[in-house]
């Protein structure tokens, strides 16, 4: 069933609660049932449908309720009649601003006024529903995304089968434990399955049709040594014979401080010695975002080791040939909703690393940092900077000034993927510090930039890094030509 429900927004702004929210529980004045379709219909100065929404749960209490207070007003009077009533549960699909949903529209087909109460798509309104599904990019059979739900059924997986070992099933000759294993395995193939199914709907995407999927399945090994976590590895179709990838990783380790992270890492089966060293340059990067950090194998434990060892730590040891291996690692915290389009704007913001794994092309002098000094490898001088200036207070300067969205094309993560989005940017040395050679104070303005991933990758597309003019004029010349 398809419905229509208005919504006063003068009394309840269900504009920044579902965005905040994503579930929402409305008084339950109908028969609605689990899995109906409710499309809302804001009120002025709207005047449009804008959000589609599918019905989880029903006669839900008002002790129950989510706590949405501050999206409504309040009224003294109301409250006692609203502890008697019951609520209506509903999940976010899509959103939209289109003026083909404005009450000018909807009544070419068959909305006679705005809708004061709930409207049934059924009978003389049939024509509407298949019309307001279809300004909603689909037919009336609804596609929900569940990843959320999906991601955290993989979690429990490996809470409940945590350290536990898989034996084959043709070994055993106890049916009790045969049967456990029988369950284990059948589970386990589900819930990589699932994670599966997520990684595909995040490249399902036109600014992801240079990526691909690992089609490995993998559960077997992973229970055979205790079935701690999966992975799935992104890769850019060009560069998939190399062992480095961005991975999807779900992990109940303990050294692991979320259930969920995206990660730059190479796999050590395939690493060549020189695989190693391109993919450890990451260390000379500046990290993303707070979200971000490293993680590192030693030559004497062949574990990952999540260390609380400073960026100049990790650099002197690796240096000193303590590390074999580093890679970034990148939260993804709870709670899971709008996950995929979370995992997409992680990826971008992880993309320039991997590029820097991969590519020969990309050369970075490495940094090792003694006491106050950065030395430079191939750099004929000492290049004496403040510790502070390649970390987060630079990073924080620079976006105080100029802000996060990307100088040379103008990007906003915001903008694009919502919240999920808010703050992510990179930020660039306009002036590279290896090539200053004298004592260098750094001018948070003059010398910091901020710019996106992609205009990121192509200003260190070769050794001796683009200008921000140049960068500018290829998107430009490109502009013209596409026009």
């Amino acid at each position: 069933m398809q419905w229509i429900i208005p919504c006063d927004l003068n009394y309840y702004d269900i504009r920044v609660a579902i965005e905040k929210l994503h579930i929402i529980d409305l008084r339950q004045n109908n028969s609605f049932n689990i899995d109906d379709i409710v499309y809302i219909y804001a009120s002025a100065p709207y005047q449009k449908i804008m959000f589609k929404t599918r019905v989880v749960e029903v006669n839900v209490p008002y002790e129950q309720t989510i706590d949405d207070r501050d999206f409504g007003k309040i009224f003294e009077d109301e409250e006692e009649s609203k502890r008697k009533r019951d609520y209506v549960r509903l999940q976010l699909i899509n959103t939209s601003d289109s003026e083909a949903l404005s009450l000018t529209h909807l009544m070419k087909y068959g909305l006679k006024k705005a809708p004061q109460a709930a409207v049934k798509c059924i009978g003389d309104k049939l024509q509407l529903g298949e019309y307001i599904s279809e300004c909603f990019g689909g037919s009336s059979s609804i596609s929900i995304d569940t990843s959320d739900q999906d991601i955290e059924e993989v979690i429990n997986y490996l809470k409940e089968y945590h350290g536990k070992k898989y034996i084959q099933v043709e070994k055993l000759t106890n049916e009790d434990l045969k049967n456990e294993m029988i369950e284990f395995r059948k589970r386990g193939q589900n819930a990589r399955k699932q994670l599966l199914d997520i990684a595909n709907k995040v490249i399902d995407n036109p600014e992801f049709s240079e990526y691909e999927v690992s089609k490995r399945i993998d559960w077997i090994n992973q229970a055979q040594n205790g079935c701690d976590y999966f992975w799935i590895e992104f890769k850019k179709k060009e560069f998939r014979e190399s062992p480095s990838s961005i991975s999807l990783v779900v992990s109940v380790e303990e050294y692991y401080p979320t259930f969920v992270a995206l990660s730059v890492e190479a796999k050590d089966g395939k690493c060549t010695e020189d695989d190693y060293q391109k993919h450890n340059r990451l260390i000379s990067r500046d990290l993303p975002n707070n979200d971000a950090y490293y993680v590192t194998t030693t030559f004497k434990d062949t574990n990952h080791s999540i260390t609380n060892l400073s960026r100049e730590e990790i650099m002197r040891k690796y240096h000193n040939g303590e590390i074999k291996k580093i890679k970034l690692q990148m939260d993804i915290n709870e709670p899971y909703s709008d996950l995929i389009s979370r995992l997409r704007a992680g990826i971008k913001v992880l993309e320039p690393y991997y590029l820097l794994a991969v590519s020969d092309e990309l050369g970075d002098g490495y940094e090792v940092l003694e006491d106050d000094e950065i030395y430079y490898e191939g750099s004929v001088t000492t290049v004496k900077v403040n510790k502070y200036e390649r970390n987060q207070e630079a990073r924080r300067k620079c976006i105080e000034i100029h802000g996060c969205q990307c100088k040379i094309c103008g990007f906003d993560f915001e903008k694009t993927y919502g919240e999920a989005g808010k703050g992510l940017i990179h930020v660039h040395h306009i002036v590279p510090i290896s090539s200053i050679k004298e004592e260098y104070q750094i001018d948070y303005e003059k010398d910091l930039i901020p710019v996106c991933p992609n205009c990121h990758s192509m200003i260190h597309r070769k050794k001796e890094a683009y200008t921000i003019k140049e960068v500018e004029d290829m998107l430009m010349r490109k502009s013209n030509d596409t026009y």
